[in-house]
């Protein structure tokens, strides 16, 4: 069994071999076995807002995560102020599933979460470990994309396939 945090190493930075985006990891050693420490990694995302009362972003009453950055530049986009990576504020999925499911109750059979932004796709580590939990947790996944960063390469395809494992809903924004 794990015992609570008490130590917090400072965030590393790493960037994405595909799109050249920095993405942040947070490790928090905590105490374990005395054999040795446990690390524990805590991925965060660049969030630029939420929203938690969203109807048309997904099926019932959803809490909306917009993610920041994204690599296209559409002239009538709805959210311009998504486009800057760096412009959010970094947050860690437990941050945000604890908020979500503050709204549980609401959602009913139908709602959940949506991650939008922004371009979600371009910080797939912290959707799959997003999704993963909140599927744990029995709640709906969708993500809202534009696709612009989609490769076969490797490792983003890879890493898609298994985002794809707790995605329920995948909504494709074709974009001319």
């Amino acid at each position: 069994m794990l015992r609570p945090f008490f130590f917090i190493r400072p965030a590393i930075i790493k960037k994405c071999q595909k799109t050249n985006l920095k993405v942040a990891e947070e490790w928090q050693e905590t105490a374990g076995k005395k054999e040795g420490e446990i690390y524990v990694r805590r991925i965060k995302g660049y969030i630029h807002s939420t929203e938690s009362f969203g109807s048309v972003d997904g099926p019932g009453v959803r809490f909306i995560i917009f993610v920041s950055g994204c690599p296209m530049r559409c002239q009538f986009c709805h959210n311009p102020d998504t486009w800057k990576m760096q412009d959010g504020e970094l947050k860690t999925t437990d941050e945000l599933l604890k908020t979500a499911l503050r709204y549980k109750s609401y959602w009913k059979d139908k709602g959940g979460i949506t991650v939008s932004g922004g371009e979600p796709l371009m910080q797939m580590d912290f959707l799959i470990d997003l999704f993963k939990k909140a599927k744990e947790q029995g709640v709906h996944t969708n993500i809202d994309t534009s696709g612009a960063v989609f490769t076969k390469e490797e490792p983003f395809f890879g890493k898609l396939q298994e985002l794809l494992k707790y995605t329920d809903m995948l909504m494709l924004d074709i974009k001319h």
